[in-house]
């Protein structure tokens, strides 16, 4: 009886033990701060470089696009598409491509970020949509769109 028991607890010890390392190793998603939904800017330009990048932490499965567009005035815009897996599968963005981004900006640990609403190929009139209005990305779950 007592193994028994002993043997039960065991199991249970490994299945929460489990249950809580799947719990830590999954990301959550923050969204970005309502203060900001309403302050998205539109950038016009042409596209300088394409740039894959994996983050840090080693954890995504595909790589991040980020695009460095340059626009009328001479300034250089660096901007965080999202992942290579979403973004590659609607729409193809190359060096010298005239786009139309909407971007919100956020500040995340002290570092000044422009993350993709949504981007426009002016030549071929594709849209892609990034993020929904509160910053949700559109690749994260039941959001997933084309």
């Amino acid at each position: 009886m007592k193994r028994k028991l002993f043997a039960v607890l065991v199991v249970v010890i490994f299945v929460l033990l489990f249950l809580w390392g799947i719990s830590k190793a999954q990301t959550k998603y923050v969204p970005i701060p309502s203060s900001i939904y309403e302050h998205i800017e539109v950038i016009d330009g042409k596209i300088l470089s394409v740039d894959r990048y994996i983050h840090p932490s080693g954890r995504q499965i595909s790589q991040g696009i980020h695009i460095h567009v340059v626009t009328k005035d001479g300034t250089v815009e660096n901007i965080s598409l999202g992942p290579s897996i979403y973004v590659d599968k609607s729409i193809t963005l190359k060096e010298g491509d005239i786009v139309k981004v909407s971007v919100f900006r956020v500040t995340y640990n002290g570092q000044k970020y422009s993350m993709g609403k949504d981007i426009t190929k002016i030549g071929e009139g594709k849209t892609l949509k990034l993020r929904d209005d509160k910053g949700y990305p559109m690749w994260s779950g039941s959001r997933y769109r084309k």
